[in-house]
């Protein structure tokens, strides 16, 4: 019971003063009003927040770039960390999915069409920069592909030439009799030397069929393709920063405080000056 008729009296206190100095707190309030405004109105922008993601793309299987290395890249790259870049900037950037290679870039500006712009040029030079990479690695294995295919038509002809040559053993050997053995066993020295050569070139013929699927199989888009952007930049509706009416809010109240704490430290000098001439 007594603390509320302590708190109740408190109260009116408060209430007295400000009814004593009320001048000075009307001015004060009006002069914080029309600053918030004006503030409001004139100097302050909204800032807008957006993000985006992007899946790195593969090389047979692999990251064209490890995602980890990547996001210290772009944190360097874009200076993250530092606050006092002028806008839009890059203010985040973190790995939403390790193994998948998606990372996350979140950025801050004025105006959301000049925003959402930003971030699709930040990912247009992450892009351009993996194309190159990945551009040159299904150059490598097409240049792989082409020349296995070339040495497999070398092949290819080695092994119908000596189909031909042992087509024509054959025939010479359907001509002779028993009394040419001389040009009979050369005949098939030279089959059996064809042989040999004919089992050579049908393994390296295999060993080049392998390399062209190899590499063809290196290329297919289930495991090689381009780093993209996933879906599109979201642009946050509402500004990370304060309202202009909020700001307009917390400078009246602001003011009306200052102004009733001056009130009080004003109403605490004739008391102080009283005490001191009572000492003196």
């Amino acid at each position: 019971m007594n603390n509320n008729v302590i708190e109740r009296n408190e109260i009116d206190k408060l209430f007295t003063l400000i009814k004593t100095y009320k001048t000075l707190v009307i001015i004060l309030t009006i002069m914080g009003t029309i600053l918030s405004i004006i503030y409001a109105s004139v100097v302050h922008k909204p800032i807008y927040s957006a993000l985006v993601l992007i899946q790195v793309g593969k090389e047979n299987r692999s990251l064209i770039e490890p995602i980890k290395p990547l996001e210290l890249k772009l944190i360097n790259k874009y200076n993250v960390n530092a606050t006092n870049k002028a806008l839009p900037r890059v203010y985040k950037i973190k790995i939403r999915d390790k193994k998948n290679g998606i990372i996350r870039l979140q950025a801050k500006g004025y105006d959301k069409e000049e925003l959402s712009a930003f971030l699709e040029e930040k990912v247009s030079e992450i892009v351009t920069e993996h194309n190159t990479q990945l551009d040159n690695f299904i150059k490598t294995k097409n240049e792989k592909i082409d020349l296995s295919n070339d040495m497999l038509q070398k092949v290819d002809d080695e092994i119908r030439e000596i189909k031909l040559s042992h087509k024509s053993h054959d025939k010479a050997l359907s001509t002779l009799d028993n009394n040419q053995q001389a040009l009979i066993n050369m005949n098939l020295l030279q089959m059996i030397r064809g042989d040999g050569i004919l089992e050579r070139a049908y393994n390296r013929r295999d060993v080049y069929i392998r390399e062209i699927n190899t590499a063809k199989r290196q290329i297919l888009k289930k495991y090689t393709y381009e780093t993209q952007m996933i879906d599109n930049v979201k642009v946050e509706d509402k500004p990370v920063t304060l309202s202009k009416f909020m700001i307009m809010v917390l400078g009246i109240v602001g003011f009306f405080i200052l102004s009733t704490l001056l009130a009080l430290f004003i109403s605490f000098l004739p008391e102080k000056k009283k005490k001191a001439n009572g000492i003196s």
